[in-house]
C-alpha cells in the first residue's frame, strides 16, 4: 500500500552451500486458508485484487528448474515474507541444465559489454528527450501504478503531447479535475480503485465527464472490456500492447474530436456541439445554446456575465466549455454569433449586413465581417447573395 514498505535480503550460507533470497512487505498478506494454493496455476483470490495468477506459478517453476525451493511466511504486524533458496554447489546441475556449457563467463562477459554500451546510449537519448519538447499542446494524463509502466508511458506520449502522470486511482481523479486534461490513459489493475472505477467517478462528474478514456488492462475478457465501455471508457486495449496501437488510438481520439468540433464552427444548421458523450454534457450544452440565445444582441454580455448565468465558477466554465465544445468560451461566443447571423443573412428579410451585425451583438461592422469570413469563408454580402441565387 501507499507508504508501504518492502525489503529485499540476501545471504549466502557457505557452510549448507545455499544462496537465500527474501523479500518481505508490509502489504495484505495471504489467508491462511488459501496459502497452500499460492503456486498453482492461474489461482486467483480477493487478497490479490485483480491478479491473473501466473506471476508466483512462474516463479515457482523457474525455481524448481534451479534446483531450488520456495516459501511463503506470514510477516509479523501483517504482510507477507517469501523465501527462495538457491544451490551454489555447481554439482547439483548436469551439463544440460546449463545454457552455454563451459562458456558461462564469456557469455556474462559480453553481455556487461552490451549492457555498458546501451547504457551510455540510453543516457544520450534521455538528454537528448528531455531537452526537446511535445509536438503540440495537448495534455493527455497517465494513471498507471506499475512504475516502470508509468515512466514507459510517460516517455512514449510525451514526445507528441504534454503529459501529467499520477501513481493511483485516488491521486489521479484529482488530477483530471485539476490538470485541463484532454485524454486520459488509466490502467484497470491498480490497488484501492481500479481503473472500471475510475472510469465511471469521472464520467459521472460533471467536471470532468467529457474527457475521452482509454483502459489499459491484462484481461483480456471480453466481460471485461464490455464492462470498462459500459463505464463510459472510449478504448480499450490488452496488455501486453503495441506503444504504436496506443499512439494511434490517442491520436485518432484526439483528431475525431478536432473534426467534431470543425463541423460544428463550419455547418450552419448544426447547434449542439456533437462533441459531446454523456447526457449531462449534452444537458450543459443546451444550456449554454440557450442562454447564448437570449443574450445574442447583448454587445456588453461578457464571459463572467456567462459564467455567473450558468453559475460556475470562471474556471471551471472556461475548462467545461472548452471540454464540451473544443472551443474557449470566447470562441464559442463568436462561433454562435456568426451561425446566427448566418440564419439572419438566408432569412430573406433583406437586412444589411450592419443591421445583422448589430443583431449578434456587435457593434462593429468590420469586425464582425472579418470574423464571419473566418468562420464561413466567404463575406457575409457574399454568403447573403449565395443563399438568394439558392432561393432563386
Amino acid at each position: 500500500p501507499s507508504a508501504g514498505t518492502i525489503v529485499l535480503s540476501m545471504e549466502v550460507d557457505e557452510t549448507a552451500h545455499l544462496w537465500r533470497i527474501s523479500v518481505t512487505d508490509t502489504g495484505v498478506g495471504v489467508p491462511r486458508e488459501q496459502q497452500g494454493e499460492l503456486f498453482q496455476r492461474f489461482m486467483q483470490s480477493s487478497f490479490s485484487s485483480s491478479s491473473v495468477g501466473v506471476g508466483l506459478h512462474l516463479t515457482h517453476e523457474l525455481v524448481l528448474v534451479h534446483h531450488g525451493t520456495i516459501a511463503y511466511a506470514e510477516h509479523q504486524g501483517g504482510g507477507s515474507i517469501f523465501t527462495v533458496t538457491l544451490p551454489t554447489d555447481a554439482s547439483v546441475y548436469e551439463e544440460k541444465d546449463f545454457l552455454v556449457p563451459n562458456k558461462l563467463l564469456e557469455e556474462e562477459e559480453e553481455h556487461e559489454k552490451w549492457k555498458k554500451e546501451e547504457e551510455h546510449l540510453n543516457m544520450a537519448l534521455e538528454q537528448e528527450w528531455l531537452a526537446g519538447k511535445p509536438l503540440n499542446q495537448r495534455k493527455v494524463l497517465i494513471i498507471e501504478d506499475d512504475n516502470d509502466v508509468r515512466d514507459f508511458l510517460r516517455c512514449e506520449i510525451g514526445q507528441y503531447f504534454e503529459v501529467d502522470a499520477e501513481v493511483d486511482g485516488k491521486a489521479g481523479l484529482e488530477k483530471a479535475r485539476t490538470s485541463d486534461a484532454d485524454l486520459i490513459v488509466c490502467d484497470v489493475m491498480m490497488p484501492g480503485m481500479d481503473g472500471f472505477e475510475v472510469t465511471r467517478r469521472l464520467k459521472q462528474d460533471f467536471a470532468t465527464s467529457h474527457i475521452p478514456i482509454i483502459l489499459l488492462t491484462a484481461l483480456d475478457d471480453e466481460n471485461k472490456q464490455l464492462e470498462g465501455l459500459k463505464t463510459g471508457a472510449d478504448a480499450y486495449i490488452t496488455k501486453p500492447f503495441s506503444p504504436r496501437l496506443l499512439m494511434a488510438r490517442i491520436v485518432k481520439l484526439i483528431e475525431g474530436r478536432e473534426r467534431l468540433r470543425e463541423k460544428f464552427a463550419g455547418a450552419t444548421a448544426e447547434v449542439r456541439p456533437a462533441i459531446c458523450s454523456t447526457d449531462q454534457d449534452r444537458e450543459f450544452a443546451d444550456r449554454l445554446q440557450l442562454v447564448m440565445e437570449k443574450q445574442m444582441d447583448n454587445a456588453e454580455f461578457t464571459i463572467d456575465d456567462f459564467a455567473a448565468q450558468m453559475k460556475l465558477g470562471r474556471t471551471m466554465f472556461y475548462r467545461k466549455v472548452r471540454g464540451v465544445t473544443g472551443y474557449s468560451p470566447n470562441e464559442y461566443m463568436r462561433i454562435m454569433r456568426m451561425k446566427k447571423a448566418a440564419e439572419y443573412l438566408s432569412s430573406g428579410e433583406n437586412l444589411t449586413v450592419a443591421e445583422v451585425s448589430y443583431r449578434v451583438g456587435l457593434n462593429d461592422p468590420f469586425y464582425f465581417s472579418k470574423c464571419f469570413k473566418q468562420q464561413f469563408g466567404v463575406s457575409p454580402s457574399a454568403y447573403q447573395k449565395g443563399e438568394r441565387a439558392k432561393a432563386e
